[in-house]
């Protein structure tokens, strides 16, 4: 069984002051924080990121109208176990709750823009999702609670943005975090080579070698930046005459290393 695994404080702290910059999220979490306050349940960060990932994960197939129900139908057994409380199985009622919350919170990110537009499955997805979400017994509650915040809102001229929540939005906000997570590890790796420690350079690379695998290759450049000062650094050691090469696979395991015979140039 799959367990939910809670944010920690800093990262909660990192993606609230991110998410305030949201009109809508700044509309629900109101609502959001008073059901986690009322019982055991996400908070609206949790709930919000949640709510994100499904985004995303709608945005990247060919057909969201369609695994839109397939997600709402599966989603109740994420929230079954929390990482927090390995030990305590939520009941069916309360990860049901989870799931509404979440599914509720994408619904008004995706709701507002799909209006009238054409060729993306955009209304069908907005209707499957709409008729799981008005099963649930707290969804008029969930629907008052957020008019209300609205209102207020709006009497200060504070209204939401529909643009940032369609589908195709979302998958290029993905491809800019990437951007910035690459920019980030290729500074680092470049203040890593500016120091010039091999142990250090060495083991970077291992680590990753993982790391890039995880993350679907996204750091390939200052991979192989990595690679290549340490067979520069293996070149200037070896001299004219002799070479001594350490070849390490870090993909299979920092331990799978061989060591080549050394041959005199001639």
């Amino acid at each position: 069984m799959a367990e939910y695994k809670r944010m920690e404080a800093a990262e909660m702290k990192r993606c609230r002051r991110k998410y305030y910059g949201d009109q809508l999220y700044v509309v629900l979490s109101p609502v959001l924080k008073h059901y986690s306050d009322s019982c055991r349940e996400l908070s609206p960060v949790e709930v919000w990121t949640e709510a994100l990932r499904l985004a995303e994960e709608l945005a990247m197939s060919p057909r969201p109208d369609r695994e839109i129900k397939d997600i709402a139908e599966e989603l109740a057994e994420d929230y079954l176990l929390w990482s927090d409380t390995p030990e305590q199985r939520r009941t069916d009622e309360e990860a049901e709750r989870t799931a509404f919350l979440v599914l509720m919170t994408l619904l008004f990110m995706l709701h507002a823009p799909m209006i009238g537009k054409a060729g993306h499955g955009c209304t069908e997805i907005i209707d499957n999702l709409a008729r799981v979400v008005a099963s649930h017994p707290l969804c008029n509650d969930f629907i008052r609670r957020s008019h209300v915040t609205e209102e207020e809102e709006e009497k200060q001229d504070r209204y939401v943005e529909a643009f940032d929540y369609l589908l195709s939005d979302v998958a290029d906000d993905r491809e800019e975090d990437e951007d910035v997570k690459v920019e980030a590890i290729q500074n680092f790796v470049d203040t890593a080579i500016r120091h010039g420690d091999e142990t250090t350079v060495k083991e970077m690379k291992c680590a990753l070698s993982d790391f890039n695998a995880e993350q679907g290759n996204i750091y390939e450049t200052p991979l192989r930046d990595l690679s290549n000062w340490l067979m520069k650094r293996n070149n200037e050691k070896r001299g004219d005459n002799y070479y001594d090469v350490d070849v390490v696979d870090c993909q299979i395991g920092k331990m799978a290393v061989s060591r080549l015979p050394q041959k005199e140039i001639i």
